[in-house]
């Protein structure tokens, strides 16, 4: 692997090798393919200490404050499985203030059923109030009245990267974190996708061939458009390793039975293929109309695409609702298909894919972790994941853990803290501060987070024996 973590597995498999011969060279691959592991073979070099180190302090980390934050809770809530850490307590707290947020804002939400794919959400404080717009939509319908047409030139997106590939795998197919990671792992062992934990976007010529071949066999290489996606890093964006779509990996298989991939591998395949492709093809005008929708004394401004006028990457990767039913039209009513009330808030609740983004945009965690940092809260019974939306939901203990660790240890719930410790394995990593300078650092916070930790437990001693 291509990064720290697989830099200090090499180093320790040369420690191994080395009794028994002094020629130990690393080799690194990107994905599982006779053409990789060849140009690998080809381009050996040293192993990398500046990266070792930096991920014999990131473990390191891990395990002190991981584990004194564990002691704590487990000793303060006398609970044997209890833990925490530098990521996935700030992603506790996250959840915690949100749901907070959450209960605050509750009301109701009237949804109202336009078009086989198009709703509107009106939110509203009070039940009387909610009943009343759905007995006028009803009744008398949405009025629809156009304020302004528009052609848009829509850009594909980039490949993706690892948080990119959570996000849309848990909104697209309703799967947790986890399990697309696990998904992932499994179509890259299987060498149908490149390396799957990356923050590049980054496309390799191997990759823009790829593309090329696949839009030359299916007639559509007018729309070729070759896209590098950023400079060379560390890693390639996550793309597929053959021409292949999901049609042609369904027969591939049948043909191999000895690859034991499922209906989700192939789902993921297919979302990370046509993503892939669309990078490389040519953009897609369409046509957008502004509405005021209506609704008794309430307006709202809605915005929908009506009409493609040039396809482009839209060919293979169409995300777009369309309302062609609307093209031309200037003013109209609407009667409902279903109007229904359910309760609601108007603060929405942090999905799985809004956590990864929160990560990745605040800096805390890495592709490798943002998965994990979820499920752990999740298996420590702090967060519960709900089954249609994908919603994280805190638990009583899991509100509880938190409250105790902002309270006592600011510093474990602190996002600032945990980007500081990047910033220092960045120092590590480049040689601009040694390993033992690292750990020197980080024992006297552990030190700090120790004296608290008895500091409170002591503190619930003298509860016990006053009560």
């Amino acid at each position: 692997d291509p990064d720290d973590e697989g830099e200090k597995i090499a180093y320790d498999v040369y420690l191994a090798l080395k009794p028994f011969t002094k020629d130990v060279r690393r080799i690194e691959f990107h994905e599982v393919t006779r053409r990789a592991l060849i140009e690998a073979i080809r381009n050996p070099r040293g192993i990398d200490m500046f990266r070792v180190n930096a991920q014999v302090v990131r473990r390191v980390d891990d395990r002190l404050v991981g584990f004194e934050v564990s002691d704590m809770l487990k000793k303060y809530f006398n609970k044997y499985w209890l833990g925490g850490g530098r990521v996935q307590t700030p992603v506790l707290g996250w959840v915690v203030s949100n749901y907070r947020d959450y209960v605050r804002g509750r009301g109701y939400n009237v949804i109202i059923k336009l078009f086989n794919n198009f709703t509107l959400i009106v939110f509203i404080r009070s039940k009387e109030e909610a009943l009343k717009i759905v007995d006028y939509v009803t009744n008398s319908g949405v009025r629809l009245v156009k304020t302004r047409d528009e052609v848009r030139t829509l850009q594909p997106k980039p490949p993706y990267s690892t948080d990119d590939l959570i996000v849309e795998a848990s909104n697209k197919l309703k799967l947790p974190a986890v399990t697309v990671m696990k998904l992932a792992q499994e179509l890259f062992e299987s060498g149908f996708i490149t390396y799957h934990r990356t923050d590049s976007t980054h496309v390799s010529g191997v990759g823009v061939e790829v593309a090329k071949e696949y839009t030359t066999k299916k007639g559509i290489s007018n729309d070729f458009r070759p896209r590098s996606w950023g400079g060379v890093g560390t890693h390639e964006c996550i793309r597929p390793t053959k021409p292949i779509d999901v049609d042609e990996l369904s027969n591939y298989l049948i043909n191999e039975p000895y690859m034991r991939l499922t209906y989700n591998h192939l789902r993921l395949y297919d979302l990370i293929f046509r993503r892939f492709i669309a990078s490389q093809l040519s953009e897609a005008e369409v046509k957008f109309s502004t509405y005021v929708a209506s609704i008794n004394t309430l307006e709202k401004v809605i915005e929908v695409p009506v009409n493609v006028l040039r396809y482009g990457f839209l060919k293979v990767y169409n995300n777009l609702i369309m309302l062609s039913s609307l093209e031309g039209v200037d003013e109209v009513v609407l009667k409902p298909k279903e109007v229904k009330i359910v309760r609601g808030s108007e603060v929405k609740l942090l999905t799985i894919s809004d956590v990864v983004r929160l990560m990745k945009d605040r800096g805390i965690g890495r592709p490798s972790t943002y998965a994990k940092a979820i499920d752990n809260n999740v298996r420590h019974g702090y967060l519960i994941v709900s089954k249609r939306r994908l919603c994280l939901i805190p638990t009583k203990l899991g509100v509880e853990v938190y409250d105790i660790l902002s309270k006592h240890l600011p510093d474990i719930t602190s996002e600032v803290m945990t980007r500081e410790i990047e910033g220092l394995l960045d120092a590590v990593r480049s040689n601009l501060l040694s390993r033992d300078e690292a750990l020197t650092l980080l024992i006297g916070d552990v030190v700090g987070i120790r004296l608290r930790r008895d500091i409170l437990l002591s503190n619930v001693q003298e509860d016990l024996i006053t009560t």
